[in-house]
Order: structure tokens, then C-alpha cells, then sequence
């Protein structure tokens, strides 16, 4: 079961709901409390954005927005090629555009220019029975997902 968090008209990311293999299906209450839940995180983005300034990061196409992540993650070039399966120097080149793109000139600057625009703010949900983690996510969450 999935429901989309909304931010300016514009779907930003998707809470995902899964049960464990033996548990009951997903019920209509159970609709209604991720709706409600899509709601309040929709509304608490678009509350985040009014009190930050907004930084224009629409330019950055979905796989540089990938490679900012990686890199904010603190990953060298060669481990983001062999993550992404590309050649490092395609993130080579990539970088040079994010660079010129977000007007900075070394990756520890791009991150922090990223790291203060909410509109890239994206949650990644992984229920388990009792449990809720709003997190960034990281390469154990794309394994899990594979």
C-alpha cells in the first residue's frame, strides 16, 4: 500500500506500507490512517519550505539529485560509478554541471547548499508491526527494495 506526500501540486515522494508474509491484509482503517498520514507530512513540507529559502534545484536532473546523495554520503567517485554502473568519468562530468548548475566549486559546498533546500526533502517509509522510520535513504534501503 502506497500514498503520495504533496508538496506545490507536485508528488515529491511515497510513504510505502508493507505487511509481513502471515499477516492480514491491509484494511480500509487501515487507508484512512495513511491517508491522514500523507496529509500531515504533505502539509509539514510545505510548511518547511515557506520558513527556508528555496533553492533552485529543479535544474538538477533525478540522477544528479542521485549523485548529490551518494556524495553526501561521502562516497568517492569511483564507488558512486560502480554504485550507479556507470564510468567514473561520467560522474566526473556529471559533478562539473551540478557544480555550475548550484553556482559552487567543491562537493562539500554542494552538499551544503542541498542540505538547506527543503523541496528536495524526501522520506523514505519502512513499516514493520510497531514500527515507523522517516529517514534519508542509504544503500541498505535500495538493497531491501531489489
Amino acid at each position: 500500500m502506497a500514498g503520495p506526500i504533496v508538496s506545490n501540486g507536485e508528488l515529491v515522494c511515497v510513504v510505502g506500507l508493507t505487511r509481513q508474509q502471515g499477516m492480514p491484509a491491509f484494511d480500509s482503517q487501515n487507508l484512512t490512517d495513511l491517508s491522514a498520514l500523507c496529509l500531515h507530512i504533505s502539509t509539514w513540507v510545505a510548511m518547511a519550505q515557506l520558513q527556508q529559502p528555496l533553492l533552485q534545484t529543479k535544474r538538477l536532473t533525478p540522477r544528479e539529485m542521485q549523485i548529490a546523495s551518494l556524495v553526501a554520503q561521502g562516497q568517492t567517485n569511483a564507488e558512486i560509478s560502480a554504485e550507479l554502473w556507470i564510468t567514473e568519468n561520467s560522474v566526473k562530468q556529471a559533478l562539473k554541471r551540478m557544480f555550475r548548475k548550484l553556482e559552487v566549486s567543491s562537493r562539500a559546498h554542494m552538499v551544503a547548499k542541498l542540505s538547506t533546500v527543503s523541496k528536495q526533502m524526501t522520506f523514505y517509509c519502512l513499516i514493520n508491526p510497531g514500527f515507523l522510520c522517516l529517514s534519508p535513504p542509504d544503500k541498505h534501503f535500495y538493497e531491501n527494495i531489489k
